[in-house]
């Protein structure tokens, strides 16, 4: 990566404006970077020479993964399905009695489950849940009390799950067992209670290092896995909200970006808000693990 003190430039890519991008992923198979609008049920994709199409839905669009037969699983206002060629198939509507949550940020495990975490459209403090979906379809609690459930993803070797909870200020770090599923120890990772801006979306590089989107913060910052602080990234926007790492190599890193809840005369001010933006020669990716869930009676790109 680069050096400390050393800072890469940061470039607005020609894609869409979103009212409140979310949830970049990086497929390898197909080489597209996929990202929500997450508020406007917009799913957008860039390919490797920087066009790119979208999908648009009557349900907000939350997280992604790409799956191993092909298409995307989702998190939505309701819960969890099965995006392809356009469509949305249901997969488990588990708060499909909770109108007043919905999913949040998301990704998958080593083996193959989703984990999404769920919270209050006004962020109740503790409303939210981190919700797994196993390769099953069902879905089992991990986590209980959480207020805007953020970033997630895993260490290079998959010991470690980072998870971070926005409303707390803080990325806390677990021990996991991709052979059940199952994650204990919870320790504080990165407290932000002296930092401006919140914890937001979340990315490990193929070192171990963390990155870490800072809403409200107008930066990425990276920490080694001590969590000491290596990195800071000045973004031109005021809600930087997730990153991933793509491209051929894994070392371009893209960041979403929001205007949600902005004034008139912010937007104005950052016209930059709620685009894409990538940072290249920064340190190299992982490549995400796929989705693994039961596609039962669902097409697949595979089977068609």
């Amino acid at each position: 990566m680069s050096e400390k003190g050393q800072t890469p430039a940061v470039e607005v890519l020609d894609a869409p404006t979103s009212e409140h991008g979310e949830g970049p992923v990086w497929d390898p198979t197909h080489g597209v970077l996929h990202w929500v609008d997450l508020t406007q049920g917009v799913v957008h994709h860039l390919r490797g020479d920087d066009s790119w199409t979208a999908d648009h839905f009557d349900t907000e669009i939350t997280a992604l993964a790409p799956h191993v037969h092909g298409g995307l699983v989702a998190a939505t206002s309701d819960g969890f399905a099965y995006l392809s060629e356009g469509r949305l198939h249901p997969l488990s509507n588990v708060l499909a009695d909770r109108p007043d949550l919905r999913m949040n940020d998301g990704g998958c495990d080593r083996a193959g489950r989703f984990l999404a975490g769920s919270m209050a459209y006004d962020a109740t403090p503790g409303a939210g849940t981190l919700h797994q979906l196993d390769l099953d379809g069902e879905v089992t609690t991990l986590a209980e009390n959480v207020t805007i459930p953020n970033g997630l993803d895993w260490s290079p070797d998959g010991s470690l799950l980072y998870f971070t909870d926005s409303g707390a200020q803080v990325v806390t770090a677990y021990d996991y067992d991709h052979g059940t599923g199952a994650m204990t120890g919870p320790r504080t990772f990165l407290d932000f209670e002296t930092v401006t801006g919140e914890p937001d979306g979340l990315t490990v590089d193929s070192e171990g290092n963390v990155w870490v989107a800072v809403w409200d913060g107008w930066q990425v910052r990276c920490y080694d896995p001590e969590g000491q602080l290596l990195l800071e990234i000045a973004v031109p926007v005021q809600r930087p909200t997730s990153v991933a790492f793509g491209g051929p190599e894994l070392s371009d890193l893209y960041i979403t970006t929001s205007r949600f809840g902005l004034s008139a005369a912010a937007v104005a001010a950052q016209p930059a808000a709620g685009r894409l933006l990538r940072c290249r020669s920064t340190a190299v990716g992982k490549a995400p693990d796929p989705c693994r869930v039961e596609l039962t009676s669902i097409p697949t790109e595979e089977g068609r």
